[in-house]
């Protein structure tokens, strides 16, 4: 997976992102050093108590154990510097 570096249109020294998308997260955030990312948004799975699939969306594995999702986070906040934020 490669990222994908986004730029916003501000000014002379805009803020730039850069998305991880389209593998599993595990594979993702194992790639990433410790202490290295500011921002991180996710949606885990919340076994049928939201529903998101709507004409056109992309549909999510539902299989995900309260392990791995606990795994994910624990990779998420080691991930994280700490004036990061994790939505």
């Amino acid at each position: 997976m490669q990222p994908h570096v986004v730029t916003a249109p501000l000014g002379d020294n805009p803020p730039t992102a850069t998305l991880y998308y389209g593998q599993s997260a595990l594979v993702s955030l194992r790639a990433l050093p410790d202490n290295s990312v500011d921002m991180a948004c996710t949606s885990p799975p919340y076994w049928g108590l939201r529903r998101y699939i709507s004409e056109g969306t992309m549909r999510l594995r539902s299989d995900l154990t309260s392990e791995e999702v606990e795994f994910v986070l624990r990779e998420l906040v080691a991930a994280g510097v700490s004036t990061g934020t994790l939505k």
